[in-house]
């Protein structure tokens, strides 16, 4: 199908929805909204249901189905933040101070202090 027909299809499709848009959709034009959904990143559930990725959130992308479709999704698999890189140089330094401030007050082995600020010197 040519991209052009399938944003007709989708623009149809949001035309006719029984309660209409999300409000996290409110104001976009439906023209850029068809394409984004046409043109949009997709994931498929466990279940099998199709999402799209639009301005951050994952919408269920099944026009066949108008009670279900631009619903945006609550699925923990899709919604969950992607892991972080881990904490900037900086706050890694702040951990090398307090570790060895730990170590002076006797709060640590040596031991443990060794250990832990070879781990975080190989982050920074």
């Amino acid at each position: 199908m040519s991209r052009a027909r399938e944003t007709r299809e989708v623009m149809r499709a949001l035309s006719q929805l029984p309660n209409g848009l999300p409000s996290s959709l409110w104001g976009w034009d439906m023209t850029e909204l068809s394409r984004a959904i046409v043109d949009g990143e997709r994931r498929t559930l466990a279940d099998g249901t199709e999402l799209v990725l639009i301005k951050g959130r994952w919408y269920n992308a099944d026009r066949g189905n108008a009670a279900r479709f631009m619903r945006e999704s609550k699925d923990e698999e899709v919604t969950r933040p992607e892991r972080s890189e881990g904490p900037s140089k900086e706050e890694l330094a702040r951990r090398l101070e307090q570790l060895e401030t730990s170590l002076l007050e006797g709060r640590i082995s040596e031991e443990t202090y060794l250990q832990l600020k070879s781990k975080y010197e190989r982050r920074i």
